[in-house]
């Protein structure tokens, strides 16, 4: 029988022997739902085929910036409409420092986050890129992601796993296709972006991704298969013994060890072969030695 939240409540509240307290039970709860969440690639948390369409960067027409300022007015071309809602980038060439655009204040104006810091210029070119795009609000992070150009479907590295993320954050490395992505923070309303480039989209690309669900607070409806409630409970219970109770935390803790490397073995997996790295799964041992040359990565095997 499938267990609800209310009923996973009421089960830690005896263990724990406070019935009084729902608010800090179910915090517990959801962390551990959470918690679980992300120590393996829980089948019913992953969704394949995914998409987003990437925008071709927009160059059309001449600028006037002045230093100092954050307008920036365009003669001969018209601000592409997704700049007043999605995260655009603006500068005088892809090799120029880059500026976040904060509104379109018309079909020729844009304002920007910060102001303009170089010499006043008129008539000038200039290059706009959207350099986040929006996902689905299931979205808890994206696991993989490949780029589908000229009838091949290539993977993109994530950037939080690749020595390339500095130049990648800071600043294009020119027009192009996409070969890293970044799961970046989330909008004010929840939603997970990514970040694509080091290049910067020249066309419009097809990118299909693979992502994991979020868990949703006070429910275990759609999330989190009901076998692992266990799991679960095993968290909560270390969450709630830890302040007050170290040795029952210890317990509970070696306890939820035991179940999850059960679940592991469920899925002939260990967390030798399968380890998360980064924001990503990462699969040994072929991918092993490519790790083990990055700085900060050490080998899975070594025993320091």
């Amino acid at each position: 029988m499938a267990l609800t939240f209310a009923q996973a409540r009421t089960i830690l509240q005896g263990r724990i022997a406070d019935s009084s307290d729902d608010t800090a039970v179910d915090q517990a709860l959801n962390e551990a739902q959470r918690e679980v969440a992300r120590a393996r690639r829980w089948p019913e948390l992953m969704v394949d085929n995914a998409f987003i369409n990437t925008l071709a960067l927009y160059s059309t027409g001449t600028v006037v910036a002045t230093e100092d300022s954050t307008t920036v007015t365009l003669t001969d071309g018209v601000w592409p409409a997704t700049v007043a809602s999605s995260k655009w980038r603006f500068a005088l060439s892809v090799s120029d420092p880059w500026y976040e655009v904060a509104t379109r204040s018309s079909d020729t104006v844009i304002l920007l986050k910060e102001a303009y810091i170089g010499d006043t210029v008129s008539a000038s070119s200039y290059v706009v890129y959207q350099s986040h795009y929006d996902l689905s609000s299931a979205v808890d992070r994206v696991e993989e992601a490949w780029v589908h150009d000229s009838g091949r479907h290539v993977p993109l590295f994530n950037a939080a796993t690749d020595k390339q993320v500095t130049e990648f954050l800071h600043r294009p490395s020119g027009p192009g296709v996409p070969t890293h992505y970044y799961n970046a923070a989330r909008t004010t309303a929840g939603t997970r972006r990514i970040q694509l480039g080091p290049n910067t989209p020249d066309d419009v690309y097809r990118v299909e991704y693979t992502y994991r669900k979020k868990t949703t607070d006070d429910t275990f409806v759609g999330n989190l298969d009901e076998s692992r409630w266990p799991v679960i409970l095993a968290k909560a219970s270390e969450i709630l013994y830890e302040p007050e109770f170290p040795q029952r935390a210890l317990a509970a803790e070696a306890k939820y060890n035991r179940l999850l490397t059960a679940e592991w073995a469920a899925e002939s997996e260990s967390e030798v072969q399968d380890v998360t790295v980064g924001q990503t799964r990462m699969r040994y041992p072929h991918q092993q030695d490519y790790l083990g040359r990055l700085p900060g990565f050490g080998r899975v095997s070594d025993p320091t």
